[in-house]
């Protein structure tokens, strides 16, 4: 697992995104996200810097780009 900022996950995952790579998103009660790819393979980050509306901005905002959130 990685502990980051807000701004260090976004543009981490940046990528991904352009490229269809990430299946889905996991989020759980820590606010920890494991991003699950379509290789099967994940990452786990846990991010210390930001609030729950963010976290649910991000979310909102991966659902629009068709990836599956678990809650």
């Amino acid at each position: 697992m990685k502990t980051c900022t807000l701004s260090e996950f976004l543009q981490a995952m940046d990528p991904w995104l352009s490229k269809d790579y990430i299946r889905r998103v996991c989020l759980d009660t820590r606010s920890q996200f494991t991003l699950i790819f379509t290789d099967g393979g994940s990452r786990t980050f846990q991010i210390d810097d930001c609030s729950e509306s963010q976290l649910e901005g991000i979310l909102e905002e991966l659902k629009k780009k068709g990836v599956e959130i678990e809650e």
